[in-house]
C-alpha cells in the first residue's frame, strides 16, 4: 500500500473513532515520537554515535590516561617495603593526594602489588586501560557502570578478586533491600528466565548522581536526550538530502481504483525512462508526458529547507556542555592562551570530579578486600597553576609541612646544604616580608619599610613606621631596628639608614 493511500485511510472519516484512544490516529503516523524521547538504558546505549560518541569517548580516554596509583597509610615494615617496592611520594604529588583526602597522615606509594596487577590486567580479554575507559563511557551514557569481581577459589585468597569483568549496564537491574536504603543484590540479563543473580558484594557499582533515585545513576546522555535527538534528526535529514533531495520534485495523482500492481508498473516504467546510471543525467528533471488519466503537480519547498539549520550548531554545543566540554574544544584556530584556559577548565571541572568519584568507589569497595590501609588516588589531572603552586609551597614550608629541599624538588631545583631540616624562620606577621625574620640589616629593614609604604599608599591611611616595624620585629623574635643602643642611636641610624620613609 502506498504512503499517500495509507495517510488517506488514517484520516478517513471515522478512522479516529475506530482507534483505541483519541491519540490513536497520531500514533499511527508518528509512532516513533515517544520512543525518540526514551531515556532508559536500552535506548540511550544506542545513541553512542556522532557527538555522543565524541564526547563520551573523550571523557573516557582522558580519565583512563591519568595514572592511578596505590598508596599505603602509615609506616611500613622493611619487609613490606621490599615486597611491594614502596617508595616515598614526591612532594608535589603528596600535596595533591593529602589535599584530596583531607589528611596529613604519612603515606607511601606501592609500585608492585596484587591490586595494581589486577587493575592492569583486568581479565583475560580486557586491559586495564580499556576497563577504566569503558567504565567512564557507561556512566557518561546511562550514569551506571558495573564490575563483577571474579573471586579466587583457594582458601588463602578467599574474598579477593582474580579478575574484573565489566557488565552491560542496560542488562543490569539493582534489587533494593527491604529498607529501601541499599542494594540486596543484582539481576543480570534481559530474559527473566535466564537472568543471573549476583550478591551485592560481588558487584562494584559506579554511578553518577541522580536526584530521583538512590539506587541508579543518571548519565549526561540521558539528561541531554532532547538535544541528542535533534542533532540525530538533523544528521538524518542532511543524509537524506544528499541521497535523494530529501523529497520528491513532483507528485503524480492517480485514480483511487488504481491497484498496487499498477502503481508498481508505473514506477518501473518511470525508472526505465528516466533513471540513468553513471554520468548520463540528461533526462533528469524532464516531465513525464502520458495519455493516461493522471495529473502531475510540482511540490514547492522553501529555499531555507535546503540548507543547514543553525539549531544544529546549538545542539552540538549543548551536547558538549552536557558532557563537561567547551563547545570550541579541539578547534585549531584557538589562540594558545585560550586553548590552555579551555583545557584547564575541562580538567578541573569535568575530569577531576569524575576521577575523584571513581577512586572513592575503589577505596570503598575494592582496596579494603586486600588491606584497610591501602587506598587509590589518581594523579592531579589539572595543568599546573604556577602561582597557586608557589603559594601552596610557601605555606607548607612556613608551617613545617615541607622542608626547603622538598619545596625545591617540587619546582625542579637542586637541593641545598641544610635544606633537609624544617625552616626555623616564622611565618610573616601582618604580611610583612620575611626580611625581618633574621639578622637585622639595612637591606632587611628597607625591604620591610618599602612594603609598608606601598601598603599604606594603597589603603590611603597613615602608619607610624617605626612603631609598626618594631612591633613586627618583636613578633618575629628579632632585634628591634629602632631600639636605642646608646647615645640616642638606633641600629638603623648607626648604619646610616633613614628612620622615616
Amino acid at each position: 500500500m502506498g504512503m499517500w493511500r495509507r495517510i488517506k485511510q488514517v484520516f478517513a472519516p471515522g478512522a479516529a473513532m475506530s482507534t483505541a484512544s483519541s491519540g490513536g490516529v497520531v500514533a499511527q503516523l508518528f509512532q516513533s515520537a515517544k520512543s525518540a524521547r526514551r531515556t532508559d538504558a536500552d535506548a540511550v546505549m544506542k545513541k553512542f554515535r556522532s557527538w555522543v560518541y565524541i564526547c563520551a569517548s573523550r571523557n573516557g580516554s582522558t580519565c583512563a590516561s591519568v595514572p592511578l596509583r596505590l598508596y599505603a597509610k602509615g609506616a611500613l615494615t622493611t619487609q613490606a617495603k621490599d615486597w611491594y617496592k614502596a617508595r616515598p611520594v614526591p612532594p608535589a604529588r603528596a600535596l595533591h593526594v593529602l589535599k584530596q583526602r583531607q589528611t596529613e597522615a604519612e603515606i607511601t606509594e606501592l609500585t608492585e602489588h596484587p591490586l595494581l596487577e589486577l587493575l592492569t590486567l583486568a581479565n583475560p580479554v580486557e586491559t586495564g586501560f580499556g576497563l577504566k575507559e569503558l567504565t567512564i563511557i557507561h556512566q557518561e551514557l546511562v550514569g551506571n557502570a558495573y564490575w563483577y569481581l571474579e573471586p579466587y577459589g583457594d582458601a588463602v585468597r578467599a574474598g579477593q578478586p582474580q579478575a574484573i569483568w565489566p557488565l552491560m549496564p542496560n542488562l543490569m537491574k539493582p534489587v533494593p533491600n527491604k529498607a529501601g536504603n541499599g542494594i540486596a543484590g543484582y539481576l543480570y540479563g534481559d530474559n527473566p528466565a535466564t537472568q543471573i543473580a549476583y550478591a551485592a558484594e560481588e558487584i562494584i557499582h559506579f554511578k553518577y548522581p541522580n536526584p530521583s533515585s538512590n539506587v541508579i545513576g543518571l548519565g549526561p546522555a540521558q539528561a541531554g536526550i532532547m538535544a541528542i535527538n535533534r542533532s540525530e534528526a538533523m544528521a538524518e535529514y542532511k543524509q537524506a538530502l544528499y541521497d535523494n533531495h530529501c523529497r520528491p520534485d513532483f507528485m503524480v495523482k492517480v485514480p483511487d481504483d488504481t491497484t498496487d500492481e499498477q502503481i508498481k508498473a508505473q514506477y518501473e516504467q518511470w525508472d526505465k525512462r528516466f533513471r540513468v546510471q553513471g554520468t548520463g543525467w540528461q533526462k533528469v528533471g524532464r516531465p513525464w508526458i502520458t495519455t493516461s488519466e493522471m495529473s502531475i503537480e510540482t511540490i514547492g519547498w522553501a529555499p531555507k529547507d535546503m540548507h543547514d539549520i543553525p539549531q544544529a550548531k546549538l545542539d552540538q554545543g549543548e551536547i558538549m556542555l552536557m558532557f563537561g566540554q567547551h563547545p570550541s574544544m579541539g578547534e585549531a584556530t584557538k589562540a594558545l592562551a585560550e586553548a590552555i584556559a579551555i583545557e584547564y577548565s575541562y580538567m578541573k571541572h569535568a575530569i577531576l570530579p569524575r576521577l575523584m568519584r571513581f577512586e572513592q568507589t575503589l577505596n570503598e569497595y575494592l582496596a579494603p578486600l586486600f588491606d584497610e590501609r591501602l587506598f587509590f588516588a589518581f594523579d592531579n589531572p589539572v595543568p599546573e597553576d604556577r602561582e597557586q603552586t608557589r603559594k601552596d609551597i610557601d605555606t607548607y614550608v612556613q608551617r613545617k609541612v615541607m622542608t626547603p629541599n622538598e619545596a625545591r624538588a617540587a619546582i625542579k631545583l637542586d637541593p641545598i646544604e641544610g635544606g633537609d631540616e624544617f625552616a626555623t624562620a616564622p611565618a610573616p606577621v601582618g604580611g610583612v616580608p620575611l626580611a625581618l625574620a633574621g639578622p637585622v640589616t639595612q637591606e632587611s629593614v628597607k625591604a620591610a619599610m618599602d612594603y609598608l609604604r606601598k601598603r599604606d599608599d594603597r589603603r590611603g591611611g597613615g602608619l607610624n613606621w617605626e612603631r609598626t616595624v618594631s612591633a613586627v620585629a618583636r613578633e618575629a623574635g628579632v632585634p628591634d631596628p629602632f631600639a636605642r643602643i646608646g647615645k640616642g642611636e638606633t641600629p638603623v641610624a648607626a648604619s646610616g639608614f633613614r628612620r622615616h620613609p
